[in-house]
Parts: structure tokens; sequence; C-alpha cells
């Protein structure tokens, strides 16, 4: 910066006036040393006044060229910029000093949305988003729904935009609805989901996209791509195996290029996979970059025209979940740029020689690098009208729990590793969590029995099959485990929203997405899944769109012991790591430019005459003060050679008692009446008359400082003036 804020008084070093105090400006010479000048633009130099513009300028060029002055609060907003897409310009430019940002129509509203959190003036060529026939048709489409809201219709306008995107909305809020209101008929649409969900999405084609043909496929064999205005749906688990790179060509310098062989048949001779969209929901299946299922995603997301993701959980428990989850469908390097740039937003490091990375907290700029990419709401910000949410917890008594001789053990196990603050081995507490889940079973059927005799529907969640298996045995239940086919939860779920079954067991791993079981308003948690993420897609099984209780309960069952405490205690750490690694918003506050006061002639010559004027007195006041002083230091001279007295026992007498009396009187430099020592001389006098003038050197002192006072003693004591 060329000007910094003064802060003491100084001389201005053009008009040479005084710069008070916190007020104007200083700047650093070639000399090293500090100039001061006050502000206006008739006393800093055109010079600094040009260089301090530029170092103030907050501008985003038609370019992409963003020019903004240091400032440490912005930087994490300034790093989430979208960078360029072309490859010739860095992403920071050390010789112009400014970022290139992209410029893109997809990129264009995160761009402006920054620009206007950050105050940067945007050209006027970059002001306005290009209009795209893709987004405005699916804006008509959305026109077509009245019962459509605003935020669904920002989600469907973000996918339609975008060749690439995650949807990340808070469970319940919509978002296979956006995404097929988002697909251009023209273009195939090829969904990738849970198989659970398979037939969700054929009724929801039928019912929201009639215009397209939805087909679901069935076995591994199956699988193919769409036509234009076709929808073609299959399950995660029957993707084809020919999806799994291979070496299918080598580069010059002998490296492998991998990828998939598509067969050379007639269904997929006749569709190019560069007009299909992908989508990808429960995206969070593929977040290990080792399994096949990630692999085959990634394969289908290089080939197809467009990828979208959805997903209301893209973390689940650990950041490299979040690296997967984008690795996937190819978002990786647009928001980490790389893997060092991901483990520097995560605060990673090696633990040790040969081990692996120990991860620290998201750094702030995580969740809004995500946003280039990814579009995420949560329920409680868009869905107001939703009832709230009350949690009970109820704990059940640990006494009564049995266990074997080996299951003995690995409680007195655990129950020593965690008193003791470690984590015990995975088996050992999953069979205890196992077994303290079937000792709430009595509990659980006491309360489920109050809510039949209320005639109040009941959902029941376990991350274990023995609660759940119980409740299969009760009249008017359901229940939905691994074992139910995909056909026949669609049924338990129709005739429970229909009113004809008291309730629904349902285990958090087979039941936890893709179903709507809002007809209950009550949920019992029989224990707790390790991923909050998981528990919390279960609660959204009932609070989502369609709820119409006036609250939700959700109760909670636990003991009180150790290895429920651990549990509740990894829960919550996992919980903050997703707010802040993809929830939480830089606040930021805009700050203004240095400004430089225009002044004219008039104003700075009035100023200058003022300032000369005011010297000029001062000047002229001085010298009066000069000739006060010299008056002064004759008189006082004057004093100073009265001839001395000749110190006799009588003048003894008298210097002893002058010096009292005039200690006695007022101090004149006071009270100005003319009687009494001035100030300097009453502090000698008071040391002096404690000596008791009994030397001959007190009382030659004690007469030379009172032959000063002439006027006031020589009528009451002439001996001493003599």
């Amino acid at each position: 910066m060329a000007l910094y804020p003064n802060r003491r008084a100084g001389i201005c070093t053009t008009c040479k006036g005084r710069v008070a105090a916190q007020a104007g400006f200083i700047h650093k010479n070639a000399a090293g040393k500090w100039d001061v000048y006050h502000n206006s633009d008739k006393c800093i130099p055109k010079a600094l006044q040009t260089a301090q513009a530029k170092a103030d300028r907050k501008e985003l060029t038609a370019d992409g060229e963003l020019y903004f002055p240091y400032d440490r609060d912005a930087l994490d907003l300034l790093r989430s910029f979208p960078p360029t897409k072309d490859r010739n310009k860095p992403t920071w430019d050390s010789v112009k000093k400014c970022r290139n940002v992209s410029t893109e129509p997809e990129d264009r509203p995160r761009v402006l949305e920054l620009c206007e959190r950050l105050g940067i003036k945007v050209a006027d060529e970059l002001k306005q988003v290009p209009t795209n026939p893709a987004v405005e048709a699916a804006m008509l489409r959305c026109d077509a729904i009245p019962t459509l809201r605003g935020y669904q219709r920002e989600g469907v306008e973000f996918l339609a935009r975008r060749r690439a995107a995650i949807l990340a909305d808070d469970m319940g809020l919509g978002k296979t609805l956006q995404a097929l209101l988002a697909v251009d008929p023209s273009m195939g649409l090829l969904v990738v989901c849970p198989s659970v969900v398979k037939y969700s999405w054929k009724n929801e084609v039928a019912k929201w996209r009639p215009d397209l043909t939805a087909e679901v496929m069935e076995g591994r064999d199956s699988f193919r791509f769409p036509k234009a205005g076709e929808v073609v749906i299959t399950n995660f688990e029957i993707l084809p195996k020919w999806l799994m790179p291979v070496t299918i060509a080598t580069r010059k310098d002998g490296s492998e290029i991998k990828g998939a062989q598509i067969p050379d048949l007639p269904s997929f001779r006749e569709s190019d996979p560069k007009k299909v969209v992908l989508v990808v929901d429960e995206l969070q299946r593929g977040k290990n970059y080792r399994t096949q299922l990630h692999k085959k995603v990634k394969e289908l997301g290089r080939l197809c025209g467009k990828v979208w993701g959805l997903s209301g959980t893209p973390i689940d428990n650990r950041p490299t979940d979040l690296w997967g989850v984008l690795q996937a469908v190819h978002m990786h390097r647009d928001v980490f740029g790389g893997w060092k740039g991901f483990v520097r937003c995560f605060q990673a490091y090696k633990g040790g020689y040969g081990s692996s990375y120990i991860w620290g907290s998201p750094l702030p700029e995580v969740p809004e690098r995500l946003r280039r990419v990814m579009l995420r709401r949560l329920k409680d910000n868009v869905l107001t009208d939703l009832p709230p949410t009350v949690w009970k917890d109820v704990y059940v008594p640990v006494s009564g729990v049995r266990f074997n001789k080996q299951l003995n053990k690995a409680y007195d196990r655990v129950e020593r590793i965690l008193n003791e603050g470690r984590l015990p081995r995975f088996e050992d507490l999953s069979e205890v969590r196992a077994r303290l889940a079937e000792s709430r079973i009595p509990a659980l059927l006491d309360m489920v029995e109050d809510f039949e005799e209320a005639g109040e529907p009941l959902v029941v969640f376990s991350a274990y099959k023995a609660p759940i298996n119980e409740l299969a045995k009760r009249d008017g239940w359901e229940i939905i485990t691994g074992d139910v086919s995909a056909k026949r939860r669609q049924e338990i779920v129709a005739d429970f929203q229909a009113g004809k079954l008291k309730g629904v067991g349902l285990t958090i791993a087979a039941g936890g997405v893709g179903i709507t079981l809002t007809q209950a308003s009550n949920m019992i948690f029989v224990d707790l899944d390790w991923v909050p993420a998981k528990n919390a897609q279960a609660v959204d099984r009932i609070r989502r769109i369609g709820q119409t209780g006036a609250s939700i309960q959700v109760i909670r069952m636990a003991s009180d012991h150790p290895v429920d405490r651990r549990v509740q205690a990894i829960l919550n750490e996992k919980m903050e790591l997703i707010q802040r690694a993809i929830e939480d918003e830089i606040a930021y506050e805009k700050k203004t430019a240095t400004v430089i006061k225009s002044e004219s002639q008039a104003d700075y010559d009035a100023r200058i005459a003022a300032a000369v004027a005011k010297a000029e007195a001062k000047a002229k006041a001085d010298a009066q003060q000069r000739v006060i002083n010299s008056n002064y230091v004759a008189g006082e001279r004057a004093k100073a050679q009265r001839p001395e007295v000749t110190i006799t026992p009588k003048v003894a007498v008298s210097l002893r008692d002058a010096l009292q009396y005039m200690l006695t009187r007022c101090d004149g430099a006071h009270h100005r009446d003319d009687v009494g020592f001035n100030k300097p001389d009453a502090g000698r006098a008071r040391i002096l008359a404690q000596t008791g003038l009994t030397t001959e050197d007190e009382l030659r002192t004690a007469e030379r400082l009172l032959s000063r006072y002439y006027r006031q003693l020589h009528n009451k004591y002439p001996e001493l003036f003599a």
C-alpha cells in the first residue's frame, strides 16, 4: 500500500502545515523515512495518488482478471473463486498482481455472488449471466408446476446450467424432482441409484416428466445408455464389469491410457454417451476410491456428457469421504486443485514413516470452495413450515443384561478400555452394542403398546436386526431389512402411508434412504448408527414435505453405559466436521478504500493562509514572551547583586524570624497577592528552615534568599538590608 493512516501529529511535507494525530496519511520515502501529508489531493503527490488507487483497486475485468488489495480477512473468499479454465493463465499472476478467475456462464452466478460479498466492481460484460436455451426450457417446465418452491426452482437452474454439479440439499427437499426438471429432453437420462429407490425414480418420472420414457434395468447384462427423451434407471450393484477401466491406448512416452471398452453391440451403437446426462443418486455410495463401484461410476462420468450427483450427506465420517465423492464425478480438481490442495485445506499431515494421514479441522475456505460445484440448502432454512423436531432420551438400565461367557469377557474388556479413555476393537464394541440393543427390547415393546393404544402410527429404527425382527411378530406391523426386496418395500410403504399399518420397523442401513413415511410423526431409535448422516437420513423419512403433524417426536433409547457414552461423543465430533466442511459460511465485512479528499484551490489557499496567520500570531506571541522573559531575568540579576549584610547575632535572629514569617504567608505564585515566597523559593525555604540556621553557611544562604524580597521585608526587618 502506498499510503497508511497517520497516527501521530506531524508537519505536512508539502504545505508545511501541522497534521493532527489520527488525521492525514504517511508514506515511506526512498530514503526509508516517513513523510506526512494532509488528506488532500493538493498535498499528496499525484504519483502517490495513482499508486494508492491501484493498490485499492477492487475490480473484475471482462477477461477475468480480479484485482483486490491485500486483506487477510478476505483471503478465504478470494481462494474460493472458480479458477480460470484457460490453461495458459496462472491462477495468480505475479506480474499483474491479480487473480485469473473463470468467466464461463456456468461459473458466472458464483463469481457474481462472491463479487457482491467482497464489494468488487464487475465489468459490464460480466454483470449478466448469458442466456442458455437449456436453462430457459427448464424454467418453463418449472413455471408449469405451481406448487414448486423457490429453492427448488433455484436448484433446477443450478443443475441445468452446469455440465458437472452436486445437489447436496438436505434429505426430503426434493432432489429427485429438481434433477428431473433440469434434464433437457434432447438428451438421454441415465440414473444410477440404490436398488430400493429404482421404482421410486420411475414413479417420479411418470409424475413430473411424462414427456420422458422411463425403464428400470434388472440384471447386470441389462445395462445400456439411454436415447434422447429416454430415462434408464439402474442400481450400483448391477453396473457392468466392462466399466472397469483397462488399458485402451499408449501415449508416445510409453504411459498407458486407461478407460472402459464399450461393447460393440447394437444397443450401444444406437446411443451416444456424450448426449447422456448421468445422475448419481446417493452419490456418497461411491466415496471409497478403492472399490469397483467407485471406479465404475467414475468411468461413467467420463463417458457421459453431463454428470450430476445427488447427496444429502456428501461427507459421512471422515474428510477422505468427501475426496472420494468428488473424485467419483470428476470434480475434485475443480474444488481443491489436487490432493495437495485437499490435504492443506483439511490441515492434514503424515503421522510418521509409512503411516496414514492425520486429519485436522477443515479451513474456513472449504465450504466456500465446495460451492464452486455444489448447491446445498438445509431443511430448517427453506422449509420453515415443517414441524419442529422434539428429541427425547430414554435410558434403559443395564443391570438385567445377560452375557454369555465370551460376551462377558468382551463387556469387561470394552468397559475397562473405555474408562481409560481409549477406543476398543471394533469387533468387541459391536458385540456389546448388539447385546445392549437386545436388552432394550422389553422397554421398546412397552413404548410400542402405548403408541398403539393412542392410535398413533410409529416408525422404529435400529442398527441391528434383533429389535426389528421382534416387531415383525406384532399384528399390524411390517419390517424393512436388507432381506426385503425393493418391490416389497414399496408395497409396505404404500400400506403404511394409506393408514393400513400400525407401524414399521426398519434397520438404519436398509430403510434410511428412498422411503417416505410421513404418515407417522413419532419415531424411536433403539440405537444409533456410527455415521451421523445415516441417523439424520432415518429421521428424514418422516420429517419431509408431506408431513402434517404439529411436531415430530424422536425418541432415542440408550443405556447408562460407557459404550453409549462413547458412541454419542463420536457422533458429536463427526457432526461438527460435517458442519464445518460443507455448511459453514464465511462472514466478511466490506472494507472501504482509502479516500483522498478533493480540495478546491480556494479551500487550499484559505487553509494555507489560516496556517500562515496562525504561525505569524504564534511568532509575535513568542517575541513578546521573550521580552518579558528578558526583563524578568534582568530584574533577577539586579536582585542577586544586592550587597551582602554582615551576619551579627541580631541579624541571625532576624534571619530566622524573617524566614518563618515568609513561610507562613500564602504562595504568591498561586494567588498572585504579592506576598510570600514564589513557588521555587518556597521549596528551598522549607528545606532551609529544617536546618535551624545554625551554621554560618546556612545563615548566609538564608540572607541571600531573603534579599530577593526587599519590598515585603525591608519595613519589618530593615537590618537585613543595611
